[in-house]
């Protein structure tokens, strides 16, 4: 079942077997030098294998596109990281969320709670494909998440909540008049040439056999693969209300290009952004999270700062890792969402970040 090999000094194949995980993809950049491996099956109960150019659900790692896109609206005029939510939702919002302001909803310390706590579920659940009524839903749960008390005032803490991005995305959609996947194509995908990113789940609509990697869970103690089927009763992705909170899928050349873009901005030499709004989005907000909304946090044995983030859509785990001051990028991939998986990719990140 291997696939592919490049000079690493050992086996991702192991480690795939050991944590039960059907596949997983790694890659290391270091000064513009990639080293790419993957191996395993595309869903552990057909014989396809991943391939070099396979479509990746990257989850919550999706939230620093989301990022972006912000910012670049922000460099365009359409908003401000300051700006305040009574701005765009003027009505049906409680008194508690009106001062809440857009850096707090990147950086997680709004106060406002887990989308997971609306009680009605009609909007958050709900499965459609039609753009006029993904906007209904997604404004609607909007309504229901802003009449959940808060969870400690804004600036308070950080406590990640995926309703700071399902509001960030519906922010967008507000102001360029498109949804927010139009504007992440128009803003981010297209100037940084990521042409294979798209939304939902990677595998084509209704195929019975996998053209790209499904994603897997664990039903009745037993790891099972979850294809993008319209009848199915496991959903191959999360509904289209919360999609600004991660959806994304990518082959890792597109995705390996927005984390360089990453990279550059740390630097100080963005191709999306103004230098000033690309230092912004790096610079620590406080515990360890920059204004971003990834992880950021001084390693003595980075020789200076690191950028992480971890995704999951519960079905995939995507990861990245990256260390200016080494010129390096760590990305990573697996098709389940177990524990066990993350696990196992990050045991194989933490080895690739050793590699020499």
């Amino acid at each position: 079942m291997n696939n592919k090999k490049i000079n690493y000094k050992y086996d991702i194949d192991k480690t795939a077997e050991e944590n039960n995980i059907p596949a997983i993809a790694i890659q290391r950049i270091e000064n513009g030098i990639k080293s790419y491996e993957y191996y395993g099956k595309r869903a552990n109960n057909h014989d396809g294998k991943v391939e070099s150019e396979d479509l990746w659900h990257i989850g919550s790692c999706s939230k620093s596109m989301v990022a972006y896109l912000i910012a670049s609206l922000v460099d365009q005029g359409n908003l401000s990281f300051t700006d305040s939510l009574s701005k765009f939702f003027p009505k049906n919002i409680i008194h508690s969320y009106r001062g809440v302001k857009i850096k707090y909803l990147l950086t997680h310390t709004s106060g406002i709670p887990e989308v997971i706590k609306v009680k009605n579920q009609k909007n958050l659940m709900a499965q459609t494909e039609k753009k006029y009524e993904i906007e209904k839903v997604r404004n609607g749960l909007i309504e229901d998440i802003f009449k959940l008390p808060p969870d400690f005032m804004p600036a308070e803490k950080f406590e990640y909540s995926n309703s700071n991005y399902v509001i960030l995305g519906q922010i967008a959609a507000k102001v360029t008049n498109m949804s927010w996947e139009e504007s992440m194509k128009k803003y981010v995908f297209t100037p940084l040439k990521m042409n294979s990113c798209g939304f939902g789940a990677s595998a084509t609509k209704d195929l019975r056999i996998p053209d790209q990697p499904w994603g897997h869970k664990f039903i009745e103690g037993k790891l099972t693969s979850i294809p993008n089927l319209t009848e199915a009763k496991e959903t191959a992705d999360n509904p289209v209300s919360i999609a600004a909170a991660g959806s994304i899928h990518c082959d890792f050349k597109s995705w390996e290009a927005f984390l360089i873009e990453m990279l550059n901005s740390a630097k100080g030499n963005s191709d999306l952004l103004k230098s000033s709004t690309a230092s912004y989005l790096f610079k620590e907000y406080e515990d360890g999270v920059a204004n971003g909304g990834w992880g950021v946090s001084k390693k003595s044995w980075a020789n200076g700062l690191v950028y992480t983030m971890v995704g999951s859509n519960e079905l995939n785990y995507a990861m990245y890792i990256i260390i200016p001051d080494a010129n390096l990028i760590l990305m990573g991939v697996v098709n389940s969402g177990s524990d066990v998986a993350l696990k196992g990719l990050t045991s194989s990140m933490m080895k690739l970040l050793n590699e020499k």
